[in-house]
C-alpha cells in the first residue's frame, strides 16, 4: 500500500467520522430543540389557562355585583300594596337570594330561603297550580346550578 492510499484512506475515515458526527449532533440537537419548544408550548398554555381563569374570577364578580344591586334594589323597595306587585317581588328576591347563595347573603338566605325538601314535596303536589310547581322546578334549577358553579370557582 503505498503513502497515496494510506492519506487517502485516512482522508475517507475522517470525512465519515465528521458526517457521523454531524448526523449525531443534529438527532440530539433536534431532540433538545423539540424539547424547548414542548416547554415554551407548555408555559404558553399555563399562561392561557391562568388567563381564562382570570377573566371568568372578573365575569363572576361582575354578575355577582349586578345580582346583588338587583336584590338591594328589590328589598329597599318595600311597602307596596298591590298583591301581585309584591308577589313580583318576593319571587325576584328570592330567586336572586338563591343565585347568590349563603356565602353572599346569609341573612337573606336563612330568611327567604325555603329547604330544598319542602320544595321538593311542594313540586310533586300536583294539588298546587302547575305554574306554581314550574316556578319551584326553575328555582331549585337555579340553586343546583349557582351551587355547582360556586363549587367549581
Amino acid at each position: 500500500m503505498t503513502t497515496g492510499e494510506v492519506v487517502q484512506i485516512i482522508a475517507v475515515s475522517v470525512t465519515a467520522i465528521g458526517v457521523l458526527a454531524a448526523l449525531a449532533i443534529a438527532v440530539y440537537g433536534n431532540r433538545a430543540a423539540d424539547r424547548r419548544a414542548a416547554a415554551d408550548r407548555a408555559a404558553a398554555d399555563r399562561r392561557a389557562e391562568a388567563d381564562r381563569a382570570s377573566g371568568q374570577q372578573a365575569d363572576q364578580h361582575r354578575l355577582e355585583i349586578e345580582l346583588l344591586l338587583r336584590l338591594a334594589a328589590n328589598l329597599t323597595r318595600g311597602g307596596a300594596q298591590d298583591p301581585q306587585e309584591v308577589a313580583r317581588l318576593g319571587a325576584e328576591a328570592r330567586a336572586l337570594i338563591a343565585a347568590l347563595g349563603p356565602d353572599r347573603v346569609p341573612m337573606s338566605y336563612a330568611e327567604y330561603a325555603e329547604s330544598t325538601d319542602e320544595l321538593l314535596t311542594a313540586m310533586a303536589d300536583t294539588s298546587k297550580p302547575l305554574w306554581l310547581r314550574q316556578s319551584i322546578e326553575a328555582l331549585l334549577q337555579l340553586q343546583r346550578l349557582a351551587t355547582e358553579h360556586r363549587a367549581t370557582t
